[in-house]
């Protein structure tokens, strides 16, 4: 045999391969927010309104290693922030504690291309023959773009090397009609290397050809090999005489092996000799591996995150707009009237909303204390560990902004794919702010191969590669050619808002003609469909799918989806140091289901050592802390040397809140029937105090001290101990005042709370961009414009989408149930209205509906009627305690049943339910 044939081991190697290295392999998955460089937009992670990113980059890499001289390129992805490579590359190195260096630039024709981050990675320790190790690295800028950071995605394995020494052919199929024979040469392609071919023995039907070529194998890993026979023509195209595929497993032999393997497609046999090499010379020995160089280790999966924040509206805001000009200098009265005015005041606000240096504000609403603003904005964080939400409340004035309040939310707080509400007190000031997050769900796709494809080429063969379509987007894979078994072995990652009724589409296209790195002409060979809304979080779901195209199976396609669950590295570790000894039992005993359950029973929060990992903020709640009461001032009795005019003010101090009743006169019998709304803490903490005033004798600005008599009544007294009664008048209360002057008879009860939301709607066609206004208890309120969206009917006309979707809520008070009233308006026209009787709500169950508009098409909402005040901190204490777990469980759970079988997985499936 001929001396072993150095292989191609990547696109750009500069220097000659040592031979007897240590090899080990990397995988270039692909790229993540990169800094956004393209058409001198300098601003990282600067998202449109529809959550894409503005201006992109054309990245590439250049991959380089200690203890070696190769240098390699990957390919330029073009005007992308997330590019997806999936390149391989094979390093010999002269040690087993390699450092890798990746650098990522923006690839300029004009100008030198840009650098965009460098990753330094200390492999020692991760490089292994038991598996492959994926990690994802942030990298690190310098100058002008410092703290505009990405992630890198990469795969490492040990490899070894594998000679195949292509020996002869047999009886092969003649190609030339008037000799009988061929003139044949032979490809062999391992993997993603580079095919290598034989030298071209013509005039024959049994060539001889015992030529030797080197590849390197992973450890551990099945790879392909390609071996095909081609008839070769000076004139026209290569003829391909047959093939045959071999699959090693990534476990080397001691001795060589002889193959003799049988053509498929055309008569004939193939003689192969593989003998792997695993020799080692002049490599050094890596050290322990300590516990510094594990904590520098890169995470396995990505750090960064989108989400999308919707602020719901804000309630109790102190009163920032103040005018003394208009009431001053007037007489008692209006110095009354002018400090009750400055009590309850009013506000223009707006709020921002800020993650990682990029802001959105919403807009200003006029003269209000409890603004509903329900505006979406798309975030990409770069570090969930460590980022959170900033949320800043301001009035807007004409000159100079005023701070209300602000709060820090922090990202550890929201649980993946599940649309959370959060509430939160205000740092100064009073009042909350609301906000609703939705972290996008992190789908991981691997496509692995494809089997028994159609021939669609001349030469029996055909060019396949894989679409891949979910949500919007879309990826494709690389062409394979000439290969009717092509092996990808390629990993794409989505994000997802929302995976309800979402499937994930496989396309599988042969490939024609390309030009400019566009198929110009391609033929569809197959699809295959997943549904995505049920995968087990955290556990890889490997499926061998038909391809079909017209009713018929033409091939399989074989992939692996796993849904990524970012956790917080605090919660995680936490558990695991306290889990570890449970979790090990539990892989061991994973055939049972019953230990999976056992495992999952929820610890006792009560315990403080229990609960160390929580990262909620105590301020935080996913509901406002806060109802409201009714007070309605009935009537004074016998108000002892009382002068007319007179009147009764009510305040509830705890949230700053005055009001006054009309003027009395004749006499101290009087009937008042005057009504207060209170918004009071959900514990109903504080007191109501009601004093009676002289009006000319006592003006407003002496209100503790200067009264004719008072009375403080304990919120938690009310009803004989008992609280406040929802929907219905209490009991009267007959208040004694201060020393014997009287008596203020009062009735104080809870309002009726509801979370309303307008989903979306059906068969509603306009062109315009509708909103639903909502009126109830006297309130009226309105959605934001729904976008018209564009499609095409199964006529392929132009029409527009029936269903606009807005996903808004909003919170009503009421002293009673009632008719809620929605108008589905467009270009200023009513296009559709429907009533619904909240009286058909369950208290504390959410309650969904389709409700019928009156000229066609239907509305859905989501109705929830809040439990009383006193349940209310129960449903937000128990879900703070279940927060704890739905942080670092999952994936603690994921790695314990990543090994599982499939009978094991449902009931894993059904307890994640009950946690999340």
């Amino acid at each position: 045999p001929l001396s072993p044939t150095t292989p191609n081991m990547g696109c750009g190697a500069s220097a000659e391969v040592e031979k007897k290295g240590y090899v080990f392999r990397v995988r270039l998955l692909g790229g993540l927010n990169l800094y956004n460089n393209g058409f001198g937009i300098q601003a990282p992670f600067s998202l449109t309104e529809e959550g894409k990113m503005q201006g992109a980059s054309d990245p590439y890499c250049v991959l380089e290693c200690s203890g070696s001289k190769q240098r390699f390129e990957s390919k330029v992805q073009v005007h992308t922030q997330n590019p997806v490579w999936n390149e391989e590359f094979y390093f010999n190195t002269t040690t087993k504690a390699p450092i890798l260096t990746v650098t990522v630039k923006d690839k300029d024709v004009l100008s030198g291309d840009d650098v965009l981050g460098v990753a330094k990675i200390n492999l020692h320790g991760l490089i292994s023959r038991d598996a492959e190790r994926t990690m994802w690295t942030t990298l690190e800028q310098k100058g002008a773009l410092q703290g505009a950071k990405g992630e890198i995605g990469l795969a490492v394995v040990e490899g070894y090397r594998t000679h195949i020494t292509a020996k002869s052919g047999t009886n092969v199929k003649p190609m030339d009609g008037f000799s009988g024979s061929s003139d044949c040469y032979m490809t062999l392609q391992v993997g993603q290397q580079p095919a290598q071919k034989t030298e071209v023995k013509g005039w024959t039907l049994n060539p001889v050809w015992n030529q030797t070529f080197t590849f390197f194998v992973p450890y551990g890993i099945k790879s392909q090999v390609a071996m095909i026979l081609y008839d070769h023509d000076t004139v026209g195209v290569d003829q391909n005489m047959g093939w045959h595929y071999e699959y090693f497993d990534g476990k080397p032999a001691k001795e060589p092996r002889e193959l003799k393997v049988e053509l498929t497609g055309a008569p004939g046999n193939l003689e192969f000799t593989v003998a792997d090499d695993e020799q080692l010379e002049g490599v050094q020995e890596a050290g322990a591996v300590t516990d510094a160089i594990k904590a520098a280790w890169p995470r396995e999966i990505p750090t960064s995150c989108t989400f999308d924040c919707r602020v719901l509206g804000a309630y109790n805001l102190a009163a920032s707009d103040h005018s003394y000009a208009a009431d001053f200098a007037t007489g008692v009265d209006s110095w009354g009237w002018h400090e009750f005015k400055e009590y309850e005041g009013t506000s223009d606000p707006f709020a921002v909303v800020t993650c990682e240096g990029v802001s959105h504000a919403t807009r200003h609403i006029n003269n209000t204390l409890e603004p509903v603003w329900n505006e979406k904005f798309r975030f990409v964080c770069k570090d969930r560990e460590n980022g959170f939400i900033k949320v800043d409340v301001y009035d807007h004035d004409v000159v100079g902004n005023d701070g209300i309040g602000a709060v820090q939310i922090p990202l550890k707080a929201v649980k993946p794919g599940k649309r959370q509400e959060i509430w939160s007190f205000l740092d100064k000031g009073r009042g909350e702010v609301g906000i609703e997050v939705i972290q996008h769900h992190q789908l991981h796709v691997k496509v692995v191969k494809c089997d028994a494809l159609p021939a669609k080429d001349m030469n029996g063969m055909c060019d396949p590669y894989i679409k891949l379509f979910l949500a919007g987007a879309e990826y494709k894979t690389r062409i394979v050619r000439n290969d009717r078994n092509p092996w990808f072995e390629e990993e794409f990652r989505f994000c997802v808002d929302d995976v309800s009724n979402q499937k994930l589409r496989l396309e599988c296209w042969d490939s024609d003609f390309v030009l400019f790195r566009q198929n110009l002409s391609e033929d569809c060979m197959g699809l295959a469909e997943i549904d995505v809304e049920n995968l087990v979080p955290g556990i890889p779901n490997e499926m061998t799918l038909p391809l079909t195209i017209a009713g018929r199976a033409e091939g399989t396609i074989t992939v692996i989806i796993t849904e990524e669950i970012p956790v917080p590295e605090s919660a995680l570790d936490e558990l695991k140091k306290k889990g570890k000894e449970a979790y090990e039992n539990a892989v061991r005993k994973l055939s049972e289901a019953k230990e999976m359950v056992t495992c999952l029973k929820m610890p006792d929060f009560d315990k403080k050592e229990e609960a160390e990992y929580e990262v909620a903020d105590p301020k935080l709640a996913p509901r406002p802390r806060f109802g409201r009461i009714n007070v309605d001032v009935v009537a004074a009795r016998k108000l002892e040397g009382v002068r007319d005019p007179w009147h009764v003010g009510v305040s509830f101090p705890m949230q700053g809140k005055r009001y006054k009743t009309k003027d009395g006169f004749r006499g101290n019998n009087n009937d008042i029937n005057e009504s207060f709304e209170f918004n009071v803490p959900s514990r109903l903490t504080g007191a109501l105090e009601f004093k009676v005033f002289e009006s000319s004798h006592h003006p407003y600005t002496e209100w503790t001290d200067n009264c004719f008599a008072n009375h403080r009544l304990l919120l938690q007294s009310l009803n004989n101990g008992d609280g406040t009664i929802r929907g219905s008048p209490s009991d009267d209360e007959w208040l004694s005042l201060s020393e014997g002057k009287g008596e203020v008879v009062v009735r104080v009860f809870e309002m009726f709370r509801f979370q309303i939301r307008v989903v979306s709607a059906t068969e509603v066609s306009t062109e315009k961009q509708p909103y639903v206004a909502l009126t109830f208890a006297g309130v009226a309120r309105r959605t934001s414009h729904a976008p018209a969206v564009k499609t095409r009917d199964e006529k392929k006309q132009l029409i527009f989408r029936s269903d606009p979707k807005w996903d808004e809520q909003f919170t009503y008070f009421a002293r009673e149930k009632g008719i809620v009233e929605f108008e589905v308006v467009a270009d200023g026209a009513p296009i559709g209205k429907a009533q619904f009787d909240l009286n058909n709500v369950r208290r504390g169950v959410m309650h969904t509906e389709d409700v019928v508009l009156d000229k066609g098409g239907s509305l859905k909402i989501e109705v929830l009627e809040e439990e009383k005040m006193a349940l209310l901190d129960r449903v937000i204490d128990a879900a703070n305690n279940a927060k704890k777990l739905a942080e670092g469980l999952a994936s603690e759970v994921a790695d314990a049943v990543s090994g599982a079988a499939a009978g094991a997985a449902s009931a894993v499936s059904g307890a994640l339910g009950k946690l999340f």
